[in-house]
């Protein structure tokens, strides 16, 4: 029994190692996926914008 619990602890240590490296990636993801959106929809709205132009202007 004693043994068991040594083993557990061991790999609750192992585990929670692991989970400020995990806890960051969610977090960056998030911002991620919570700052980029506008910046792409502006991005292809520019793109957009400049393609008109090139249009009208030939």
């Amino acid at each position: 029994m004693k043994k068991f619990f040594q083993r557990a602890i061991e790999v609750f240590l192992n585990v929670v190692r692991y989970v400020p490296i995990v806890l960051l990636f969610v977090f960056i993801g998030f911002i991620v996926v919570t700052f980029l959106p506008p910046f792409v929809l502006l991005a292809v709205w520019c793109g957009i914008q400049m393609f008109h132009f090139v249009v009208a202007a030939l």
